[in-house]
């Protein structure tokens, strides 16, 4: 979970080399303060091959979806890519104001 009151929250990973994406499943916290899984709406699933270092990278990834709505506490949202896209990094970013980005685990699916 980030710090709770940033703006435009994020979280990303180093596949370790390039794969082709499929899509992304989120996990919301099931182990927080009530209202904390609700930030999961409306984040931003992105793919890039450099590393994501805050939101000035936004330009240098390709997105791949939007977690729909709100999740109840451990509950997954599978996002699925538009069209399977290769990628080093995998970004979730969460673009509101004094948010907190509370995930629980994030599984990427390979095509």
């Amino acid at each position: 979970m980030t710090k709770p009151g940033l703006s435009n929250a994020w979280w990303t990973v180093d596949l370790g080399s390039v794969v082709t994406v499929a899509g992304v499943v989120v996990k919301a916290r099931s182990d927080c303060a009530q209202g904390c899984f609700t930030d999961l709406a409306g984040a931003q699933i992105l793919l890039g091959s450099e590393p994501w270092t805050s939101a000035a990278s936004l330009p240098a990834f390709t997105p791949c979806g939007v977690v729909p709505s709100k999740l109840v506490p451990g509950a997954r949202a599978a996002v699925t890519c538009a069209a399977p896209t290769p990628a080093r990094y995998v970004a979730v970013y969460l673009p509101k104001a004094a948010t907190a980005l509370a995930l629980c685990e994030v599984d990427v699916v390979t095509a």
